[in-house]
C-alpha cells in the first residue's frame, strides 16, 4: 500500500485554540507546530512545548496527521496525542493531554 502524500510539512502558526485565548497561547512567542519530512516535529504554545511523532492515515478517504507528543507544561513533564486535517492553507485539529485538558486548534501555513 502506497503512503499518502504528506500535505502537513512545514511550520504552522496557531491562530485559534478552543480552550485558551491568544494572550495565553502566544505568551512566550508565536504559537506553532512544525512537521518535518520524517513525520517528526515540534510545537510550542503558552507554557507547553513538545516533540511530535506522527503518522499520516486515511480517515473517511482524507489524509489526517495523527501524532503522539512528549514535552513539558510549566516545566512539568507532559504528553499526549493529537491530530490535524488540512483544509487549503490551514489545518484544523485537536490536541489532548494525557489524563488532562484538550483543545481544538486552527493553524495557518507559514510560507
Amino acid at each position: 500500500m502506497a503512503k499518502p502524500e504528506n500535505h502537513f510539512l512545514g511550520k504552522w502558526r496557531i491562530v485559534w485554540m478552543e480552550a485558551w485565548d491568544t494572550d495565553f497561547f502566544d505568551m512566550e512567542g508565536p504559537a506553532y507546530l512544525q512537521i518535518k519530512r520524517n513525520n517528526v516535529g515540534e510545537f510550542h504554545f503558552g507554557t507547553v512545548q513538545g516533540v511530535i511523532d506522527g503518522r499520516i492515515e486515511m480517515v473517511d478517504d482524507l489524509p489526517r496527521f495523527s501524532f503522539s507528543w512528549a514535552g513539558s507544561e510549566e516545566m512539568n513533564d507532559a504528553g499526549g496525542r493529537g491530530w490535524m486535517v488540512r483544509e487549503g492553507k490551514q489545518v484544523n485539529g485537536h490536541i489532548y493531554f494525557h489524563m488532562g485538558e484538550e483543545s481544538a486548534f486552527r493553524a495557518k501555513h507559514e510560507e
